[in-house]
């Protein structure tokens, strides 16, 4: 009857509700290693760019300075 079907109505609903909330937080914290390893790229694209930039900025100042 009702007093055997309730309680494992509620056990398989309290588990199916523990596992989506596991598979959930599991998928969260997959996303957020991806963004800030996302991040971390592209702070290093940047910085490197930065860093090319520069030196050409000096190459081409020492050259007009040397054909002065």
């Amino acid at each position: 009857g009702i007093e055997v079907v309730a309680p494992v109505a509620v056990f398989g609903l309290a588990m199916a509700w523990l596992v989506g909330w596991r598979n959930v937080k599991q998928l969260y914290s997959r996303f957020y290693d991806e963004e800030l390893s996302k991040l971390g790229q592209e702070l290093k694209t940047t910085l490197k760019e930065a860093v090319e930039e520069t030196i050409e900025e000096k190459v081409q100042k020492a050259l007009r300075e040397r054909w002065q």
